[in-house]
């Protein structure tokens, strides 16, 4: 849990400094690709570490539209169950159409993100002793929901890139708990819950295919 902390200190920190670098213009992107239109990158695959570090298997990738817009769709999934039955098992799939200031793969860029899921959770020690609840029942539904998100990529060589990007945004669930320690008893059927927040944090290393 202490790396887990760290890392989303690390990622606030790496965000921070992203608003402060300088406007990039479509030059730098063309030198790094040799001046050419058609030499500039159109397809990446990427993983989020901070996704990694809560033992998610993610895979995503994104795909110029355009002159100024890209499609990221990146995929979530967790099939692992630990020790005292504490799981964070989920398929999560956030596709997130995005407006680049420059051009894709290069600078600042908005998006707008939609996300669906489904979850079986329970057990889970959250930091700071938030979200107790989590800790003595376990969690089995959907949620379906959309947001807006604002990040930044750094260009590191012609086949790799990083970014970090924070999302704001809405999800609706429906789902049933459980009671632990066995969080086989069901205790609530077809509950519901709406949400608004922190819907994104990605701290992704990227793979320039073509």
């Amino acid at each position: 849990m202490l790396k887990t902390v760290l890392l989303i200190i690390l990622f606030a920190v790496v965000s921070t400094a992203a608003l402060a670098q300088p406007y990039r213009s479509r030059t730098l992107l063309r030198s790094v690709y040799g001046g050419k239109k058609h030499s500039l990158p159109v397809f990446a695959l990427k993983t989020n570490l901070l996704y990694d570090a809560l033992t998610n298997i993610n895979l995503g990738f994104e795909v110029r539209l355009g002159d100024r817009m890209s499609l990221d769709v990146p995929l979530n999934y967790n099939p692992w169950v630990f020790s005292e039955n504490m799981r964070f098992n989920n398929i999560f799939i956030q596709p997130e159409l995005r407006y680049w200031l420059a051009e894709p793969f290069n600078g600042h860029y908005f998006g707008f993100h939609v996300h669906f899921a489904h979850y079986n959770t329970g057990k889970i020690t959250a930091p700071f002793g938030l979200w107790k609840e989590w800790q003595t029942n376990r969690y089995q539904g959907d949620l379906v929901g959309l947001g807006l998100a604002y990040g930044y990529q750094w260009i590191l060589s012609q086949r790799w890139n990083i970014e970090t990007t924070v999302g704001f945004g809405y999800f609706y669930t429906k789902y049933d708990r459980f009671d632990c320690p066995t969080c086989g008893d069901r205790t609530g059927t077809g509950l519901t819950n709406n949400y608004f927040g922190p819907t994104k944090a990605v701290l992704s290393l990227i793979y320039i295919v073509k």
